[in-house]
Parts: C-alpha cells; structure tokens; sequence
C-alpha cells in the first residue's frame, strides 16, 4: 500500500473506532448509571467505586466476584454487598489512586454461578462499557475473587486471559482448570494454610506447582506469585491483598509475540487473542500454539485442521509478504490485503481500543 494510502487507511480506522464507539456510548452510559445489565435474560445487579482521578490513559479496572454460591438468595445478597467493603479493613485503603473497584452481583445462587458459560459474556459487556465510555484503560483490567469468586478467577481467567493484565485468586477451588491460556496474563494464588475445606489449600499449591514448571519451560511467560498464609483458614484477614498489590504493577501485553490457547472443557471460544476459529473447529481441549517472528507467523497443533489469523502492522509489516507456517510446513506466502471490514468487525467484537485488526487470514494444516 502506498503511504499516502497507508496514512489514510490509518484515519479511516481512527474516525471508524470514534463513530462507532460514540453510537454506542448513551447505552452503555445508561446501563453503569442504573447499576443493572440485563443480558440474554439474565441480570447482573453491580456496584463500583473510583480510587482518586483519572489517570491519562484511564482507570485501572479491578473486578470483584463475591463468594457465596449454593445458598439462599440473602446469603448471596449479603456477600455481594460485603464484597464492595471486603478491603476496608486494611489499616489504609489498600486501591492506588487512579483505580476503579467494580462488584457484580452474581446472576444465579448456585455453586457454580461465577464460570457459568454466560458469565465471560456479561463481564467482557461491562468491560467493554467502561472502555466505551472513557473509564478504563483496556491494558489494566484485573479479575480477582473470594471463596466462590476464588472458584471464578480459576476458571475465567483462562477463558479471558486476553482481556485482562492479570488475575488474583483467593480461597478459591480451581474444579480442573487449565492454566495453559494464563502464559501471557499475570496470575496469583492466596489460600490459607489451614483451609481444609475441599482441599483448597493443597490444590492452590499445587497450581502453583503447575505455574513454577510452565515457567520454566517458557521463562517469558506463566508471571505468577503463590502464598500460602500461615495460620489462616477460608478466612486469610485482608493478607490475599498482598496479591493486589503484585498485580498493581501488571500491564496486558494486547498482542503478544507468543500466545497458547487450550479451549476449556465447559466454554470453548471463537476468538483468542489474534487467532479466530472457525466453528466446527471449536473443540473441547484442543490445543494451539501461535507466534510471530521475522514477519512470519508460526501455528503448531495436532488437534485443530484450520484457523483464522488476524493481523495488524503493529504485528509484523503487511507492507511485505507474510509467510505462515503450521507445524512447520509453510502454507500461506504473500502480501495480506488491509480491510476496513475487517477493522470494522473486530471493533464491534470487543470494543478494544488496543486490539484492531485490519487483516485476516485462514490456512489449513498440511
């Protein structure tokens, strides 16, 4: 593309991100005012707090899943209402300035009610809403959780690894979650020593067994910090906030060299990061391996047989020919055509102001 062309290709990308966004800000602003998303006939009642002013490039955006779970309805109620003060008893207000404390209220009182498989769907719409409406800053969003929450960040953190910079897990059981798709999100674990309670204690350390070995195999990735507190049961007396305060010092990498993509057993995905698949490829398990070097585009799996690769030029050059390589066998070599359709479909999909793509291709496993 000629850079005249190039220059006005970025604009209309520019003007096509503030349209589209602005048609959709008086929506999104009416439903954080009222305090309730109503989505696909469920309802998510919410609560959230500023830390001091605005930074330049926005809020850091933590999310707060409360604990309860099978329980009676003002069980859960009590939690939800709990969890927005859950840090106050720290000596001093443990969130920085320029920081916003978002608390849903789970939509269903059941054990499960954080991983359901429309939950990832109602916390990426509230997401995307504080980034729509100039809250948050799309590189600093953390997901965190207490007891049943604890149970959430498990098994959402995989399923939203490329939305978040990282991810704090506390008293929380992970019910078989992969940590695979966390290489590029920072994660810590809390438990106390004494939590017997569905073996809690000796399942978070051995997750954080999982990490210490995923990292060193890939020392670039799988961030994570693991503490066990001494003398403590369910309960660990605000010391979890520790794990806060590693996290405050995250920042997402939007796209990542490398990414790993293992599809969870309950919620398979369309999208990762910058990969798409097709739907009769969304399997259960299956398992990806993607990374880019030399304006080259690396897939490795045994378990998938095509796969959508998004691209921009802050990836590689799509003024040069792109190569693609899967499982080691080159099956696309050339020059990659920009599209505003492109652009304009990946805007819509999550409202992401660091992830545009201008685009996409699908290559098939020799």
């Amino acid at each position: 593309m000629d850079p005249n062309d190039l220059r006005l290709f970025n604009e209309n990308v520019d003007k096509l991100l503030e349209s589209l966004s602005d048609a959709e800000k008086p929506k999104r602003k009416a439903i954080l005012d009222c305090g309730k998303l109503i989505l696909d006939g469920q309802i998510m009642p919410f609560t959230f707090v500023y830390h001091g002013s605005r930074p330049k490039n926005g809020y850091s955006l933590f999310i707060g899943l409360h604990g309860g779970g099978s329980c009676p309805k003002e069980v859960n109620d009590e939690q939800y209402k709990g969890h927005l003060h859950l840090y106050n008893g720290l000596a001093k207000s443990g969130f920085p300035d320029g920081s916003v404390w978002f608390v849903p209220r789970a939509p269903e009182n059941v054990w499960n009610m954080w991983h359901l498989p429309y939950v990832d769907k109602m916390l990426d719409f509230m997401i995307q809403s504080f980034i729509i409406c100039g809250i948050a800053d799309p590189n600093k969003v953390f997901l965190t959780g207490y007891a049943a929450g604890g149970d959430g960040v498990y098994k959402l953190a995989p399923r939203m690894a490329d939305r978040l910079a990282g991810a704090a897990m506390s008293g929380g059981h992970p019910n078989g979650a992969s940590i695979l798709s966390l290489r590029n999100t920072a994660f810590t674990l809390h438990v106390g020593e004494n939590d017997h309670a569905y073996n809690r204690n000796r399942v978070g350390m051995e997750y954080g067994e999982k990490f210490k070995v995923e990292k060193q195999k890939d020392p670039l990735g799988f961030d994570h910090f693991l503490k066990v507190h001494d003398k403590c049961g369910s309960w660990m007396e605000y010391r979890d906030f520790e794990g806060f305060e590693w996290l405050f010092t995250q920042t997402r990498v939007p796209l990542p060299d490398k990414v790993v993509w293992e599809q969870c057993s309950d919620v398979p995905k369309k999208t990762f990061y910058w990969l798409v698949l097709p739907e009769d490829q969304m399997k259960k398990g299956s398992l990806v391996t993607a990374s880019l070097r030399d304006n080259s585009v690396y897939i490795e799996s045994t378990d998938i047989k095509r796969i959508g690769i998004r691209l921009n030029d802050q990836m590689l050059s799509l003024q040069h020919p792109v190569h693609v390589y899967f499982n080691n066998i080159r099956v696309f070599e050339g020059l990659v055509e920009r599209s505003l359709k492109i652009v304009k479909a990946t805007i819509l999909e999550r409202f992401d102001t660091r992830v545009i793509f201008s685009a996409e291709i699908y290559v098939d496993a020799p």
